[in-house]
């Protein structure tokens, strides 16, 4: 491959880019090109030269970390199923970070509706586990739960975090972000103005916006100057930030 735009695999996923480009992130993989969180739609987004993949992961009855959005595979529930038995769609976390080396992973922690704390936390362990047997440095972890977010600091105070929002106002989650030591604040791309921005980079916090998907929304948040979009048409992204200058 040839031809990528410098920022692409040199920065830490979630460290604020300043006067980079807006850095792309496919949503679940490039997943019209490809089942969504599977190697082969991660592999398209590597071939579309994104700076970045998002992923959602759950956590095997024998421990293994997979890529899966929903709790469920078909009828069978994720956390009392071993990986063997799965099939042979859903990858490993260890396999898609092995796949798309060069390209930085955002990788959403999924609380499953229900679960005993004891399972979320084992989730937690053993995908800081997975990240940093890779040997990685340019893969971070997000959720909505804030407690969560909280709990993967303690677990590995040197991780990258991301609190994922989907409500305002943002500039208070901003400023409670900041004072947890979060890398970053993930929020839907219609919370996020010129004060949000200005804030952000001011605390030092890096903006992930999602899911950005039409033309005049990603010009917008490129406009703003955000350090990544989140979307399901990255290639309609990357045209939209080049275009940008």
């Amino acid at each position: 491959m040839s031809g990528r735009p410098e920022y692409k695999g040199d920065l830490r996923v979630f460290a604020p880019r300043g006067a980079a480009p807006t850095a792309v992130f496919a949503h679940r993989g490039a997943h019209r090109h490809a089942r969504e969180n599977t190697l082969d739609a991660f592999r398209a987004a590597v071939e579309l030269q994104v700076a970045g993949v998002e992923l959602d992961v759950h956590r095997t009855a024998d421990g293994v970390v997979v890529v899966h959005h929903d709790p469920v595979v078909g009828s069978l529930d994720i956390a009392s199923t071993p990986y063997g038995d799965l099939g042979g769609t859903v990858a490993s976390l260890a396999e898609v970070l092995d796949l798309v080396k060069g390209v930085s992973v955002n990788v959403e922690i999924k609380v499953t509706e229900g679960a005993a704390p004891a399972e979320t936390e084992a989730l937690v362990a053993s995908a800081s586990a997975a990240v940093l047997a890779s040997g990685r440095e340019d893969v971070g972890f997000s959720c909505f739960d804030e407690a969560v977010c909280r709990h993967l600091l303690r677990v590995d105070p040197s991780a990258q975090v991301a609190w994922l929002v989907h409500r305002g106002p943002l500039v208070a989650h901003l400023e409670r972000a900041h004072r947890a030591g979060f890398a970053a604040v993930n929020p839907h791309f219609a919370l996020v103005g010129k004060k949000e921005r200005r804030l952000a980079g001011e605390l030092g916090l890096a903006l992930h916006v999602w899911t950005v998907n039409r033309r005049g929304d990603l010009s917008a948040m490129v406009k703003l100057g955000v350090d990544a979009v989140i979307t399901d048409r990255p290639r309609r992204a990357l045209a939209v930030v080049k275009a940008a200058g």
